[in-house]
């Protein structure tokens, strides 16, 4: 079977993972079973939205009546009305209702927001839905119109609204197309000439500079700004260095000492992948946007915040006088919130066969310590609180942060079948909380309460594409400080950054996080050479239970160091990982990093930038095989054992990758859900395996909290 196409002529490293368990344990399984969607029940009541509805009508017609006198509703609020309305006359009929949405673009006024009263129940569930053969699109933006011609390229717009400093955006749609705003450079990047560190240098300038020192400015080289841009505070530096993206709003540009300030620092150096800073420190990579001056090529646009026009060049063809020009105005589309403190839950609602676009995401004054997968970075649906809800068969595109968080207090919910994507964050974020790093404590408080704690959600067979537009360092999927989830069978691929991140405590602080599986996934083509330090599956401190498997991961690029298929990063503790098939990855396909421990003990092993025969002489891998394993056609992604294969006299067995990504709908539905749970002593086999690549050669150490227990391995250069 062939799994994947050729792709360039990069040597292949293949990394078959059957299994890496860290901190080896036995596993002891607790059945459960995921929430299923209530595809088969007969609603009891219907009520119809459509474009040229009515509130005042009864909404129990599709369309309406010749004489108008009755028809379907014109908002979705209204519909909600009615299903309160009938709540407060009693339980609601078996088999639940229904909203049947009619096609085309519904721009909310508002987001959509549910809260307990808005709940159904198992035997009778509220769903929101299109109607069949519809496309209905729920839309957070706004028309734009007014357009006039100021010249052979340009036309503009005032928006009052903008102007007065109610209103801003950063994305554009013209005729459902993303419009990019003038930058410079019109390609690559721009690279930062000078250090300039918000902190000394300790010991007298002797010792190199910290990575994570806050900067308020740094040095440009000679031309690449210019302190006469129109209203420069308008522009954006958005700056890739590390595994991190930062945007920063001008505050000055000083033209004669040849240096940028900045309203709020960058928590990180302006340098490009370096952990100690010195003079002949490379400068990180950097972009400016939303510059007038670079307005010079069709399909560009720019946004004077002070004036309020917005000017635009037109893409050959474009009529602006008949273009559908659309800006988003919301900055959320869906917020269901639940109390889980007070007992009220939302509960047994669903979405299914919605369009939900047109989302702003504005950062928000002050310092943002945005460390990693563009966490703090909000989503276009959020849900708190809530549990047995489901969005099934939507899709989620141009939005400007991430397409669903669920937050504190949710429980068995499910994402089946959805397609997002062109988002300019990631794709879902699932949290409890946050992690004070000062403490070393999870905060806020309630986060510790059970009640609002995270847990037993399903992501499967969606599409996550595209993502990262904006926010580069953002994930696929984001699981923190939440357990028991599962995301499996989806498909993610380009994006900036990791696919599936996993955790979420650097090294061996308390959290939450356990029993979450990531399996049947096909991740490829992220990190795309913009920032380091990712990979296709990334975990983060101790995860009790946690299973990878069966993931098929291939083409991760970083920028610098850092493209590995699996990533074990620091303190990532009681994980099993078994039965992925990694290849084309820039560095190794599977790293474990260390965390970091100053004190060496005698079972500790320390190797790196060595080869193969230098381990095998310090006593390693002594009885190790190193072959070809004999792929039947490796370049074209088909990594089937031949008959004569060295790995069949080992017991290897072969990984079916046929079930990998997302499956027909007739093959979803419940599924019994395997919890892992470890439990101390066990396991006492102990065994390292290096795998290297022409990228990266050598092994990475481990603690002796954790152990690498390998059953076969395949590799191939």
């Amino acid at each position: 079977m062939r799994l994947l196409g050729k792709r360039g002529a990069r040597s292949l490293a293949v990394g078959v993972s059957l299994c890496l368990a860290v901190c080896g344990g036995c596993r002891v399984c607790d059945n459960g079973n995921h929430p299923s969607a209530e595809h088969a029940f007969s609603p009891a009541m219907t009520f119809y939205v459509a474009k040229d509805g009515n509130d005042a009508w009864s909404g129990n017609l599709a369309t309406a009546k010749g004489d108008r006198s009755d028809g379907p509703l014109a908002t979705l609020e209204a519909a909600r009305q009615r299903i309160r309305e009938l709540k407060k006359k009693g339980p609601l009929p078996a088999g639940g209702v229904e909203v049947v949405v009619g096609g085309g673009t519904h721009y909310l006024p508002a987001a959509f927001h549910l809260d307990h009263d808005d709940s159904g129940t198992a035997e009778a569930p509220i769903v929101y839905r299109a109607m069949p053969g519809d496309h209905a699109v729920l839309s957070g933006g706004r028309r734009i119109g007014g357009w006039k011609k100021t010249d052979d390229s340009l036309w503009t717009t005032e928006i009052t609204e903008v102007k007065s400093g109610d209103w801003y955006f950063n994305q554009l749609f013209v005729n459902g197309q993303a419009r990019p705003r003038a930058r410079l450079p019109q390609t690559g990047f721009f690279r930062v000439d000078k250090q300039i560190p918000d902190a000394p240098s300790p010991g007298g300038g002797k010792e190199p500079v910290k990575y994570n020192t806050p900067c308020h400015l740094f040095g440009y080289a000679p031309g690449d700004l210019d302190p006469r841009w129109t209203n420069i505070q308008d522009t954006e530096v958005i700056v890739y260095h590390f595994w991190t993206d930062t945007h920063l709003t001008v505050k000055a540009i000083d033209g004669d000492a040849g240096v940028v300030s900045f309203v709020y620092p960058s928590c990180k150096q302006f340098v490009d992948d370096a952990f100690t800073i010195t003079e002949t420190t490379l400068g990180a990579r950097y972009v400016v946007e939303n510059v007038f001056e670079a307005l010079d090529e069709p399909g560009e646009w720019y946004l004077n915040r002070t004036t309020g026009v917005l000017t635009y060049w037109p893409k050959p063809g474009e009529d602006m006088t008949r273009a559908e020009a659309t800006a988003p105005r919301l900055t959320a589309l869906v917020q269901m919130t639940g109390q889980p403190d007070k007992g009220r839950w939302v509960e047994h609602v669903a979405f299914r066969d919605l369009v939900f676009s047109h989302c702003h995401y504005e950062i928000p004054p002050g310092y943002v310590n945005n460390r990693q997968a563009s966490a703090s970075v909000a989503a276009a649906v959020t849900l708190t609180g809530a549990r047995h809800c489901s969005f099934e068969n939507c899709e989620l595109s141009n939005l400007g942060g991430y397409a669903v968080e669920v937050l504190g207090g949710c429980r068995d919910n499910a994402f089946v079948g959805n397609a997002l994507h062109d988002l300019d964050a990631g794709g879902f974020r699932v949290t409890s909380g946050i992690a004070n790093d000062d403490l070393n404590a999870l905060q806020p408080l309630k986060f510790m309460n059970p009640l609002w704690r995270t847990a037993d959600n399903v992501i499967t067979d969606n599409e996550i594409r595209h993502y990262g537009k904006r926010f580069a360092s953002a994930v696929g999927a984001l699981l923190m400080h939440t357990e028991g989830n599962t995301v499996a069978h989806n498909h993610i691929h380009h994006g900036y950054y990791s696919g599936v991140s996993v955790g979420w405590q650097w090294g061996y602080w308390r959290s939450i996080s356990r029993d979450n599986r990531v399996e049947f996934n096909h991740i490829h083509d992220i990190g795309q050479g913009l920032l380091s330090d990712m990979g296709g599956v990334y975990t983060l401190g101790v995860a009790p239970g946690t299973t990878v498997r069966n993931n098929l991961i291939h083409d991760v690029d970083a920028n610098h160091y850092g493209g590995w298929g699996l990533y074990l990063d620091e303190g990532s503790t009681h994980i099993l990982a078994e039965n992925n098939v990694i290849c084309r990855t820039k560095f190794a396909p599977f790293n474990w990093n260390l965390y970091f421990n100053p004190t060496l003990k005698r079972d500790e092993v320390k190797f790196d930038n060595g080869s193969w025969a230098d381990w095998q002489k310090r006593g390693k891998d002594i009885n190790s095989k190193y072959a070809d394993p004999l792929f039947v056609d490796p370049d074209r992604g088909d990594f089937r054992l031949k008959p004569e294969s060295p790995a069949w006299a080992l017991g290897f067995r072969p990984i079916d990758m046929t079930r990998v990504g997302p499956r027909p709908p007739e093959e979803r539905g419940a599924k019994g859900r395997q919890r892992n749970r470890w439990v101390a002593g066990g396991c006492e086999d102990r065994a390292f395996r290096m795998k290297r690549d022409a990228g990266e050669s050598g092994a990475r150490a481990s603690p002796p909290a954790t152990a690498f227990n390998s059953i076969g391995c395949a590799v191939v250069h």
